[in-house]
């Protein structure tokens, strides 16, 4: 069986430079708002809530712009731009870095990890 979208690219640019990712999540919360009261008849009553997205990302970490200040990048905004193989869509996210760490299995790449909360309405392309 086909699967609609293979393959991937995912990158996040950080001043200016567009920095390639591995692999990436982007979890959507809508943020229930419970508006429950004494004519809910005893049932929670709830009305969607502000929609909000979480990003985790990582790729190769090189040292370079992400490097020895990669601790400086944390409470700035990036874009994060997404897709799902070439026919696919691509969604890009602003994205305020809340964690950024570097991690590395001492016989693979190292990599950088990132996680962000998105800041302004996401934008889908097709």
């Amino acid at each position: 069986m086909a699967y609609p979208f293979t393959g991937k690219d995912a990158s996040i640019t950080v001043g200016g430079t567009a920095k390639p990712l591995d692999t990436f999540e982007v979890s959507v919360d809508g943020g229930p708002i419970d508006y429950t009261n004494f004519t809910s008849l005893g049932w929670q009553a709830l009305i969607g809530g502000i929609k909000g997205a979480k990003i985790t990302a990582s790729g190769p970490y090189n040292g370079i712009a992400s490097g020895a200040a990669a601790g400086d990048l944390a409470g700035t905004l990036v874009a994060f731009v997404v897709s799902f193989g070439g026919t696919g869509p691509t969604l890009t996210f602003t994205a305020l870095l809340s964690k950024v760490s570097v991690s590395t299995n001492v016989r693979g790449v190292a990599q950088i990890n990132y996680e962000a909360d998105s800041a302004a309405v996401p934008t889908l392309t097709y």
